[in-house]
C-alpha cells in the first residue's frame, strides 16, 4: 500500500522532470493513499479515471468508476484471471447505458 512518503516522493520526482515538472500542481486536497484511496478520489469531482496500476484491483477499481459515473481509461490488462474479465464485461454494461467510455491501452507496432 502507497505512504504518504512514497506518494511526495513521486510527486517531487515528477516536479523534477524537464518535460512535465512545470505542470505538475496536484492540490494536497487530491493527494490520496491508502485503502479507501480509490473512494476519495472518485469523491474528488475527477472526470476521467486512469487506471494505471498493476491489475490485479482493476475490475473492482473500474466498477467503482462506473458506479461513480467516470469515464475510464483502463491500461491492459483489464484483469488477471476468468472472474475479473467477466467483471469488466459486466461494468460496460451500465458505462454504455450511462453513455460512459471505457478506453483500454493497447500497444501497435
Amino acid at each position: 500500500m502507497p505512504s504518504e512518503d512514497r506518494l511526495q516522493q513521486s510527486l517531487a520526482h515528477l516536479k523534477q522532470d524537464e518535460k512535465v515538472g512545470s505542470k505538475v500542481d496536484v492540490a494536497p486536497d487530491h493527494r490520496f493513499v491508502g485503502f479507501d484511496a480509490c473512494q476519495k478520489l472518485l469523491e474528488s469531482g475527477v472526470d476521467v479515471v486512469l487506471l494505471c496500476t498493476p491489475p490485479h484491483f482493476r475490475p473492482l477499481h473500474l466498477r467503482a468508476a462506473v458506479q461513480a459515473g467516470k469515464h475510464v481509461f483502463a491500461e491492459k490488462p483489464v484483469a488477471v484471471d476468468a472472474p475479473g474479465v467477466h467483471s469488466v464485461l459486466e461494468s460496460c454494461k451500465p458505462a454504455k447505458t450511462k453513455c460512459l467510455f471505457i478506453v483500454s491501452g493497447v500497444c501497435l507496432r
